[in-house]
């Protein structure tokens, strides 16, 4: 268990202007938004196989590669499988805890009238029918004040399926909370959790993150993949404030985190970028306590995510634009300070530890790319790796490389 402590603290002078508009540092990351999102599986826009090819054959779930199995053609995470098995999970080999209520069913009214709708993509307009050849959609259904305005299945599903939710329970859960605002029984999504849950206040709940990670968009407002270091430096930054708030926070999983871990391309490519940064701070920060980290260079507030709320203090240390998170080993023998660049240029920064003395002997551990599209390839020596060098104590002044996350660790004096 993470628990927070106060004393000793760190101070970081960084020499950062804090006016608006002073430095030309060229921020590459927007700091990583905690999220849960809808299960949505990229996949290209070719044309879905005919509505009859409904059975692509059986899956036996114990030779799946579990932590590939939202890339790997054998899963029934992916077409074709999954446009049987989504609405026929029972057909897999896995432990399924069914609820089965009583009570009454509220029926839906049928479609009264037509009903047609269209949306914008890449600059052309699209009908629903080009959607659903475009996308792998099983099954489609509009509802207006329990009133069914469009109907669609696909690959022999129908009104009977019983479907895979995954992480559209979420979109049920905000309809309840709009229905609860509707009827009165909550003021408002602004309102603490505690002001209607009052034992909340006193308890020792913490917080669990089934799911987190990064939505990169582009100019459009379209989902797009991170190139080169940009995920990596996201999720460092990330796990820097999770770990911050540890008291608050009992676990969390990445979004696609064994993905991370493991290598994606079918290539000997080894770990992921992101999986580096993960393995860097799971070796040294397990079981440490993290000691708070002032500075005189604030974080500047950032855009954040459309439709994502966005909390009034801009999160990371007040040491802008690098990220510093301190920490005692969980047997408080060892000091630690990891450091965050995610700009493309070197930054410095002067360290004042106070109230610890740490031994002048110690350890530079160290994930620092040529640049910022830098990324590992099949074949060739590993870019973005941890580097481990030998310290001959704090220095005073820390120069930070671009692109880069540095940890230092010393041994602490004991009087």
């Amino acid at each position: 268990m993470w628990t927070r402590a106060t004393s000793p603290a760190l101070f970081v002078s960084s020499g950062v202007p804090t006016q608006e508009g002073d430095t030309k540092v060229k921020r590459l990351v927007v700091l990583a938004v905690l999220f849960a999102a809808v299960l949505a599986l990229g996949v290209p826009a070719i044309a879905q196989p005919d509505a009859k090819e409904v059975y692509p054959g059986p899956i036996d779930i114990d030779k799946m590669d579990a932590a590939r199995r939202a890339v790997n053609p054998y899963s029934f995470y992916v077409p074709p499988y999954n446009l049987y098995y989504f609405h026929h999970i029972d057909k897999l080999n896995i432990q399924q805890d069914w609820i089965r209520r009583s009570g009454p069913v509220f029926a839906l009214r049928e479609p009264s009238a037509p009903f047609s709708a269209s949306y914008t993509y890449a600059n052309q307009k699209h009908s629903l029918d080009e959607y659903f050849d475009r996308n792998y959609v099983v099954g489609f259904l509009v509802l207006h004040d329990n009133q069914i305005l469009l109907e669609k299945y696909f690959h022999g599903a129908d009104q009977e399926s019983r479907f895979l939710s995954n992480s559209v329970s979420k979109s049920f859960t905000s309809v309840l909370i709009g229905a609860a605002i509707a009827e009165g029984k909550i003021k408002s999504v602004d309102d603490p959790v505690v002001k209607y849950l009052p034992w909340l206040k006193e308890s020792k709940i913490k917080f669990i993150f089934d799911e987190w990670g990064n939505r990169p968009r582009s100019a459009n407002g379209q989902n797009q993949a991170l190139p080169g270091m940009l995920g990596p430096l996201s999720y460092a930054l990330c796990l820097h404030e999770m770990f911050r708030h540890s008291d608050k926070i009992t676990a969390s999983c990445a979004t696609g985190g064994l993905r991370l871990l493991t290598d994606i391309t079918g290539d000997a490519v080894g770990f992921a970028a992101e999986g580096v940064v993960m393995k860097l701070m799971q070796t040294q920060f397990l079981n440490a306590v993290p000691i708070g980290v002032d500075g005189d260079s604030p974080q500047r507030q950032v855009r954040g995510t459309d439709y994502v709320d966005k909390g009034p203090t801009p999160t990371g240390s007040p040491t802008y634009p690098l990220d510093v998170l301190a920490a005692f080993s969980g047997d408080r023998k060892r000091f630690l300070m990891s450091v965050v660049n995610p700009t493309e240029d070197e930054h410095s920064f002067t360290p004042r530890i106070r109230a610890l003395r740490l031994r002048e002997r110690g350890k530079l551990y160290q994930i620092a790319p040529p640049g910022a599209n830098s990324a590992n390839e099949a074949g060739k020596e590993a870019v973005v790796k941890i580097d481990e060098t030998e310290q001959a104590g704090m220095p005073e002044t820390i120069r930070v490389p671009p692109v880069s996350i540095s940890l230092y660790e010393f041994e602490v004096e004991t009087t």
